[in-house]
């Protein structure tokens, strides 16, 4: 989920707020991201375990 570090996609430049430069601090972004939302995150994941396995 989101830009890796070997991410040569549209999202290339958003790695580099997100782990920093040698001139730009990290911002973390992504990762407060998935913080913040780790309840709804696993809820969803969670629906969607259950939907596939009653498939």
């Amino acid at each position: 989920m989101g830009p890796n570090r070997g991410d040569n996609s549209e999202f290339f430049y958003s790695k580099f707020s997100e782990w920093g430069t040698s001139s730009q601090p990290a911002q973390h972004w992504a990762e407060n991201s998935v913080l913040e939302n780790k309840k709804e995150i696993n809820s969803f994941i969670m629906d969607e375990l259950k939907r596939g396995l009653e498939e």
